[in-house]
Order: structure tokens, then C-alpha cells, then sequence
């Protein structure tokens, strides 16, 4: 009753563990998913606000750049325009980091209509030229030329999908000229823009983002995880000012890993499946933890059960022996078949306690590792010792063994004395357990000898049959029927057999017997 509880509880706590474990995966599952969604959330945020401030970072850059160069309207009147000009950008051009300009120039104002000055970006002087021939330095002129005629203009001046920035000088309420500045736009996709992407978007390379400028801000951003505009349109325009801003360019940021969405994803699944490993890791040691334990205690019912049958076994022969041995000394027994008799009885139980010893010796240094060395050994030899060694049983039951070893068969690597007693342990237990006829065959297969103990008896139950190897392992027939043995001696073929390269396996049913099939190493 006591070990059925025992076995009720292991289970039941492994079953609660288990459950546990998958209580706490399906919870890992749901707050894997509420942190994925704020974790989505907060890179979307992060996304958005780095653009933010590689936009911000670019615009006032240029901004600051292009307002260096502009004269002031009381300079303009007193110097005139190209003076003017020239000596604010010798002021300030020679101090810029980089190259913001592909070309600096004026509109101003003549007689003729609007005259085109533009700047040696060497001596910084303005010369009078001809204006470029391209359709957004044409569509410019024009706009201007109607702000200069005072006709109304509708729109922007400068056409969004251009890198030109014009900037009106005022002086008494009118416009004196018109500053013309033509962005480098390679160096600033090429150079400028990525450092300040290095800077705000993926410092120290973290390659965290993709980042792309799209030339055409009206454009929807694709497969973009967050965006900003930038290079307005009206860089230096005060809100309210004539027509609307838009931005020409568009930061275009989008995860390494496809989107913030896969990359969220992703680590989601990467903690689901450390998470579940880890529980999963836990269950196994929880439940091995159990199982060791309820055969730490199987063990421990086998030792003490071993301990107490041994006991049974060693009082039987000493009381034996002492009692004969008292008989004899005391005079009692005086006729010569008699002391015969005692002396004989005196030997037989003396070799049952000798064969106790050695099994617990053999498997004491098998245990340890403790192995002779191996030599070609007759297996006709072996069995022949072994059915000699089993006589007297054989004589009480009143049984034979029927032993058919091939003369041709090549001996085994063995240690002769270990093999005596692997074959005399299976002859044995055969006689005391089987019961029926005992036979000892042998078959040579490839690399091995293959050598079979079989009876005829009543079988192994099912149920024993895979713990008959187990040390102090004793079957409920064997304990019900007080046979003799101490649970070592399977145990023993077993380890013996192994430290020689082989192997031993068992088939039996119910009332049909029991056969042990030894595998050895040929030596030829």
C-alpha cells in the first residue's frame, strides 16, 4: 500500500509539474505578445523620431549655410548687388565644412528684365552671365520675372522637384534681388546625408536600419517602417508666407531584418523558443529528478531486501556447518560413513558461502572497473566446468542438461574463470527457477559466438523481465518460494559479458520458459 502511494505521488507530482510548465509556456506566450506589441510600438517611435532628427539636422544646416551668404537689404542699396554679394559670401564661404553648392548666383533686377550674376566660387566675386539652360533654371526665371513685374504668382517659384533655393532680399518694402543657390545634391545623398544617418540613425554601425532618400517626397514610402520630409521647398520661408512648403526629399528608414514588424516577430519567436527550451529543460530535470529518485528508492528496497535474504542465505550453511562440526568434535557421530557424511555436508554449504563471496567480490570489482585481462577461451571447455560445477543440483533435482557446442566453434575472447562463472550463474538459475529440461547450445555468426541457455519452465512475467539485470533484483516467485540466490547474479553475467565486448539478452513467455543468448567476441 505504502509503495503504491509512493508511485501515486511521483506521478502526481510530475503531472503537476508538466502542468506548470505549460501553464507557464501559454503565459510566456501572452507576455511574449504584449512586449512585442509596445516593442513595435516604441521602434516605430524610435524610427520616426530618428528620421525626425536627420531632417532637423540636415534643414537647419543648409538653412544656417544659405543665410551666411545672404547680404542684408541696407547693403544691397549702399554697395549695390554684386559688391554686396561678393563681399558676404568672401566672408563666409571660405569658413564652410562642406561643399553645400553646386553653383551660387543673383537675380537682379535691370532694364532689360531679370539679369543673371553668378559667383566664382574661387575669387567669390559675381559676374554678369546667362542663365542656365535647363527647365528648372527656366521655369525659375520666369516666376521670378512675374514677382519682378508684380504679377501675381500663384504656387511656388521654384519647382519641388529641383535642388535650386531662391531668396528674396528686401529692402523698403520691395524685393532688390533674388539669391539663387543650387545644392550639390550627389554629395548631399552620398556624403552628407549618411554621416548624419551614422550620426542619429545607426551610430558606432550598428546596421540596425536600412536608410534610403527618395527624390520624390509626394511619393508614398514603401515597405517603410518610418519616414520624414526634408529640403523644404521654402527652407528659409516664415510660416504664412506666399504658397505652402513641401519637402522635396524623403528619409525613407526600414529594419535590416524586412520591417520592424519581422524583426519584432523574430525575437519573439527566438524568446518563445529559449522560454520553452528552458521549460521544457526544467520539466525533463523535474521529472528525471522524480524518476531517479523513485529508483534511488527501488534501489535501496533492493538492498535491503539483498541484506536480509543474505543474511537468510549465510545463517542456513553456517548453522549447518556448525552444528556438524560441533557433532564431530563432540564425539556424537562415531561410525566412519557418518563423519562421512558431515564432512560432506560441511563442504557442500562451505562452496555455497564461497559462491556467495566471490559474486559479491565479482561485483564489487566490476563495479570498479576492476577487469582481467582477455584470452582466447574454449567455450566447450567453459560449459563443461560450468555443468560439473552445478552437479549437485542437477543430482537433487534429479536433471540433466543437454549440452550441443560445436567442435568447430572458435573460441572467445574471455577471461576463463568470469566465463565459468557467467555459464554456471544461466545453468544454474535454469535448474533452480526454470525448471523442465536445460540445454546449452552454441552457433557461430560472423564476429561472434552466440551461446544459448534455455529451459522449459514456467517463464519470466512480462513484467520482470526487463529489470532481471538489475542488481539485487529478485522475481516474486523466487522470494515467494524462498529460493536461493542474493539478486547479483544476472546482474553479474551482464557487466562480465559487456567488459568482454559482448552482450546477453532474454526471450521468454509465460509457461513456455526462459532462453539467454550470449554474444562473444570470436578470437579467430
Amino acid at each position: 500500500m505504502r509503495k503504491s502511494w509512493a508511485h501515486t505521488r511521483e506521478w502526481l507530482l510530475i503531472s503537476l509539474l508538466l502542468m506548470a510548465c505549460l501553464a507557464l509556456g501559454v503565459l510566456q506566450y501572452r507576455w511574449t505578445g504584449e512586449l512585442s506589441r509596445a516593442e513595435t510600438a516604441r521602434l516605430r517611435a524610435s524610427a520616426g523620431a530618428r528620421a525626425q532628427q536627420v531632417a532637423r539636422a540636415f534643414d537647419s544646416e543648409l538653412r544656417r549655410a544659405v543665410n551666411e551668404c545672404m547680404p542684408s537689404g541696407e547693403d544691397v542699396e549702399r554697395l549695390g548687388p554684386d559688391r554686396a554679394n561678393s563681399t558676404r559670401l568672401r566672408l563666409s564661404y571660405p569658413r564652410f565644412e562642406r561643399p553645400y553648392f553646386r553653383r551660387i548666383a543673383a537675380a537682379v533686377p535691370g532694364a532689360n528684365g531679370l539679369e543673371f550674376h553668378e559667383a566664382d566660387l574661387t575669387s567669390y566675386g559675381f559676374a554678369r552671365g546667362t542663365w542656365p539652360d535647363s527647365p528648372h533654371w527656366r521655369g525659375l526665371r520666369a516666376g521670378l520675372e512675374k514677382i519682378a513685374r508684380g504679377e501675381p504668382v500663384r504656387g511656388q517659384v521654384v519647382d519641388p522637384a529641383s535642388v535650386l533655393i531662391e531668396v528674396p532680399i528686401f529692402g523698403d518694402d520691395k524685393e532688390l534681388e533674388w539669391l539663387l543657390f543650387e545644392v550639390d545634391d550627389h554629395y548631399a545623398t552620398s556624403a552628407w546625408i549618411p554621416e548624419l544617418i551614422r550620426e542619429y540613425i545607426n551610430p558606432e554601425n550598428e546596421q540596425e536600419f536600412h536608410v534610403s532618400v527618395e527624390r520624390d517626397a509626394s511619393a508614398q514610402p514603401r515597405n517603410a517602417d518610418a519616414h520624414a520630409v526634408l529640403f523644404p521647398v521654402g527652407l528659409l520661408r516664415r510660416p504664412g508666407g506666399r504658397g505652402d512648403s513641401p519637402g522635396r526629399w524623403t528619409l525613407d528608414i526600414r529594419h535590416v531584418e524586412g520591417s520592424i514588424d519581422a524583426a519584432v516577430a523574430a525575437a519573439r519567436r527566438r524568446n518563445i523558443s529559449v522560454a520553452l527550451a528552458l521549460l521544457a529543460l526544467i520539466a525533463a530535470a523535474s521529472s528525471m529528478l522524480v524518476r531517479y529518485t523513485a529508483r534511488a528508492r527501488a534501489l535501496s528496497d533492493a538492498q535491503f531486501q539483498f541484506f536480509a535474504g543474505l543474511s537468510h542465505e549465510l545463517r542456513t550453511p553456517l548453522t549447518v556447518i556448525q552444528g556438524a562440526a560441533h557433532n564431530l568434535l563432540s564425539g556424537v557421530v562415531k561410525d566412519a560413513p557418518q563423519r562421512e557424511n558431515y564432512a560432506r555436508a560441511i563442504v557442500r554449504q562451505s562452496s555455497q558461502l564461497n559462491e556467495m563471496v566471490d559474486q559479491m567480490l565479482s561485483f564489487a570489482g566490476l563495479r570498479k572497473g576492476v577487469s582481467s585481462e582477455l584470452q582466447p577461451i574454449p567455450v566447450s571447455v567453459c560449459v563443461s566446468e560450468a555443468i560439473e560445477a552445478v552437479s549437485h543440483e542437477l543430482e537433487q533435482a534429479g536433471r540433466s542438461v543437454d549440452a550441443d557446442i560445436p567442435p568447430d566453434l572458435p573460441p572467445v575472447w574471455a577471461n576463463e574463470d568470469g566465463l565459468r562463472r557467467v555459464l554456471t550463474n544461466l545453468i544454474g538459475n535454469a535448474i533452480r527457477h526454470g525448471g523442465g529440461e536445460v540445454s546449452v547450445s552454441a552457433i557461430h555468426r560472423e564476429e561472434f559466438a552466440e551461446v544459448l541457455v534455455s529451459d522449459s519452465g514456467g517463464g519470466i512475467p512480462p513484467e520482470e523481465i526487463r529489470r532481471i539485470f538489475d542488481p539485487f533484483f529478485r522475481g516474486e516467485r523466487a522470494r515467494a518460494g524462498r529460493v536461493r540466490g542474493t539478486g547479483l547474479g544476472l546482474s553479474l553475467v551482464k557487466e562480465t559479458v559487456e567488459s568482454y565486448g559482448g552482450s546477453v539478452t532474454v526471450e521468454s513467455s509465460t509457461g513456455k520458459g526462459a532462453a539467454f543468448t550470449l554474444r562473444l567476441r570470436v578470437a579467430s
